[in-house]
C-alpha cells in the first residue's frame, strides 16, 4: 500500500510537470474509457473531476457537479452510505473494491462495479480520493433474467424464451454501451494506465497501422505475457486458432475504412482455457479527419455465451419434442376415429339383430302360451332369455354413451336452472324413487344457477343420483340431501345419501370403468366413469367422501369460468 501511493505521487508530479507533451493523448484515453472515473478532495468530499462516462451515468453535467458532494445530488441514506464509504478510504489510506454497488441515477436505479483509492500527494495523510465505476446495471439485469428463466423454464417454455430474447438484447446493449466513444479527456497518460490497470476488462490502443502499443495490467495477467511479446502483433499468439483469419480480415478492414471494430472471439487464458470476448474500438482522427490512434477493449462474455449457446439448444430440443407432440396427437386423433367407428358399429349393427332376437322372443312366448306348453321351466328359461337382452341392450347403450363423452366436449354452454332439472329427474325416476321410498331434499338458496352444457348436466346428476338410490341401505329409508355450495372458480354440486357406503380402499377405484364393488346389486359400472370423463373434459372434477354402512356424500365441481 505505501509503494501505491508513493507511485501515485509520482505520477501527481509527472503530470504537474509535463501535463502540456502529453496533454492531447492523456485527455482523449481517459474520455474514451467506458468506465466512470471521478476525484473528490478529502476534506470535504466534494467532487473534483469527472470523465464523460460519469456524466452520461449520473445524468449531470461537470458544471453541475464539480464543487459538490454526494449530499447535493442523492437522497440523504444514500449519501449517508457514500460517505461512509470514501472517509473509510481516506481513514484507513487502503483501497476499497465494490462488486455491487446500487446507486440512485436520473435514470434510474443502476448498479456500479466501483473501486476507489485514497491518494496522496506527499507522504501523510491522503488529499484526493479516486473513484472507478464500470456500470454492471445490464449484466445483473440479464444474469438475473437468465436465472428466473432457467427457474420457470419447466412451466412455461414461451414465456421463457421472451425473457431469454430481451436479456441477450440488454446484454448487447450493455457490451455495446461499454465500448462506446466519448468525447476527449483531460487526465494524464499515466493517471489513465493507473485506471486502464483498475478495470476488470483488456484495454488496449493501437497505431493507425493496427500495430498494439498498449494493453493495461488485466491484459498481462490474463494472457501470462509480457508487453514485449504483446507489443505489435504479438496478441495474436493467444488468439484460438479457428478465429484467426476472420480476426485479422475484420480488423484490417477496420483499418482500412475506419470503421468501428467489433468481433467476438476466443483468447487463450494462462492456465491453457480459451475464454470467449467481444472485442470493440474506435478510432481517434486529427483535423483531417486521419486515424492516428485506435482505442479499444476486449469484454469476456464467456459465462453469457455458453448460457445462451444452452438455452438455445433447449429451445430447439423442446421445439423437436413439440413436433412429436403433434404426431402423436395425430395418432391420436386416428385412434379417437377408429373408436368412434366401433361405436357406431356396437350402437348400430348389434341393435336391430337384439331387436330381432327380443321380437322373436315375443313369438315364442305367445306361441307357446297358445299350445299350452308352460311350466316352471320353461317360464324361467323365458325370464332368463329376456334379462339377458335387456342386459345386451344396456350394455350397448352404455357403450354408445362412452364413445359420446369425448364429442360432447363441445356441447353448447347455456344457463341451467338446477332445480328445474332436479324435478326432470325426479319424474324419470319415479317408479325408483316409489319402490325405495327414498325422500329426497334440496337447498339450493346459495346458488340456484350454473352455466354448462344441459345435456352433460343432466347426464351427471343422473347417474349420481340414481347411484343413491340403487346402493341404499336395506335397515333405513333412504334420505338423499342435494345442496349447493359457492367456491373460489367453482359452483359444487353435492348429492349425500345414507346409503351402504364405500370402504375407504375403493373410494377412487368407483371411477373406474366396469368397477363394481357391490356384486348383489345390477350394474354395469359405467355410470361413475361417465360422470368423471364428462367433469374432466370440462376442466371440472368429483369428489366423494364415503363411511361403510353409514352413507356417502359426492361433490361436483363445475367450473365458473366456462
Amino acid at each position: 500500500m505505501q509503494s501505491l501511493r508513493k507511485w501515485f505521487r509520482n505520477v501527481l508530479f509527472k503530470y504537474k510537470s509535463s501535463r502540456q507533451n502529453s496533454k492531447m493523448f492523456l485527455e482523449t484515453v481517459l474520455e474514451n474509457l467506458p468506465a466512470m472515473v471521478f476525484i473528490k478532495e478529502a476534506e470535504e468530499l466534494r467532487f473534483t473531476a469527472l470523465n464523460k462516462a460519469g456524466e452520461v451515468f449520473l445524468g449531470y453535467s461537470k458544471d453541475q457537479l464539480l464543487g459538490k458532494n454526494d449530499y447535493d445530488f442523492f437522497p440523504k441514506e444514500q449519501a449517508d452510505f457514500f460517505t461512509s464509504q470514501d472517509r473509510s478510504v481516506l481513514d484507513n489510506r487502503i483501497p476499497v473494491n465494490i462488486p455491487e454497488e446500487p446507486i440512485k441515477t436520473k435514470d434510474g436505479l443502476k448498479w456500479l462495479h466501483t473501486q476507489k483509492i485514497p491518494v496522496a500527494i506527499d507522504s501523510g495523510k491522503p488529499k484526493y480520493l479516486v473513484g472507478i465505476s464500470v456500470d454492471i446495471t445490464d449484466r445483473k439485469i440479464a444474469t438475473d433474467k437468465i436465472k428466473k428463466f432457467n427457474e420457470e423454464l419447466e412451466s412455461s417454455v414461451k414465456e421463457r424464451t421472451s425473457e431469454l430474447e430481451k436479456a441477450n438484447k440488454e446484454l448487447r446493449k450493455q457490451i455495446k454501451e461499454r465500448t462506446k466513444a466519448e468525447e476527449k479527456a483531460k487526465l494524464s497518460e499515466e493517471r489513465y494506465k493507473f485506471l486502464a490497470d483498475s478495470i476488470p476488462q483488456i484495454v488496449w490502443t493501437a497505431n493507425a497501422k493496427g500495430s498494439i502499443d498498449y494493453i493495461n495490467k488485466h491484459g498481462f495477467d490474463y494472457a501470462g505475457m509480457d508487453f514485449e511479446h504483446s507489443k505489435g502483433w504479438g496478441w495474436l499468439a493467444i488468439l484460438h486458432p479457428h478465429d484467426y483469419i476472420k480476426t485479422l480480415k475484420k480488423w484490417r478492414d477496420s483499418l482500412l475504412t475506419g470503421e468501428p471494430y467489433e468481433l467476438e472471439y476466443r483468447l487463450l487464458r494462462r492456465d491453457g482455457e480459451y475464454r470467449w470476448h467481444l472485442s470493440r474500438a474506435l478510432p481517434m482522427k486529427d483535423p483531417n479527419d486521419k486515424i492516428v490512434k485506435w482505442f479499444g477493449t476486449a469484454t469476456e462474455i464467456h459465462d453469457q455465451k455458453l448460457t445462451l449457446e444452452y438455452l438455445a439448444k433447449v429451445k430447439e430440443d423442446i421445439e423437436k419434442m413439440n413436433e412429436q407432440l403433434s404426431l402423436n396427437n395425430a395418432e391420436l386423433n386416428r385412434i379417437n376415429q377408429d373408436l368412434d367407428n366401433f361405436v357406431y358399429t356396437a350402437s348400430h349393427d348389434l341393435k336391430a339383430p337384439v331387436a330381432n332376437i327380443d321380437g322373436l322372443l315375443e313369438m315364442l312366448d305367445v306361441s307357446l302360451q297358445e299350445k299350452l306348453i308352460r311350466d316352471d321351466d320353461i317360464e324361467n328359461i323365458v325370464r332368463l332369455i329376456k334379462g339377458s337382452i335387456e342386459r345386451f341392450q344396456r350394455t350397448i347403450k352404455e357403450l354408445t354413451d362412452i364413445g359420446k363423452i369425448q364429442k360432447n366436449i363441445h356441447e353448447e354452454i347455456e344457463e341451467i336452472d338446477i332445480a328445474s332439472v332436479l324435478e326432470e329427474l325426479k319424474l324419470d325416476i319415479q317408479n325408483q324413487i316409489k319402490e325405495s321410498g327414498a325422500l329426497i331434499t334440496s337447498d339450493l338458496g346459495e346458488i340456484s344457477k350454473l352455466k354448462f352444457s344441459k345435456v352433460n348436466f343432466r347426464s351427471v346428476f343422473y347417474n349420481v343420483l340414481i347411484n343413491a338410490i340403487k346402493y341404499r341401505s336395506p335397515e333405513r329409508t333412504p334420505l338423499i340431501e342435494i345442496k349447493t355450495i359457492n367456491m373460489a372458480g367453482y359452483v359444487v354440486l353435492e348429492i349425500k345419501d345414507n346409503g351402504l357406503g364405500i370402504k375407504e380402499s375403493q373410494q377412487e377405484k368407483i371411477f373406474s370403468m366396469f368397477k363394481r364393488f357391490q356384486s348383489h346389486i345390477e350394474g354395469s359400472g359405467i355410470g361413475l366413469y361417465i360422470v368423471k370423463r364428462i367433469m374432466e373434459n370440462a376442466n371440472g372434477k368429483i369428489e366423494v367422501d364415503s363411511v361403510e354402512s353409514k352413507g356417502s356424500a359426492f361433490r361436483i365441481y363445475f367450473p365458473k369460468n366456462i
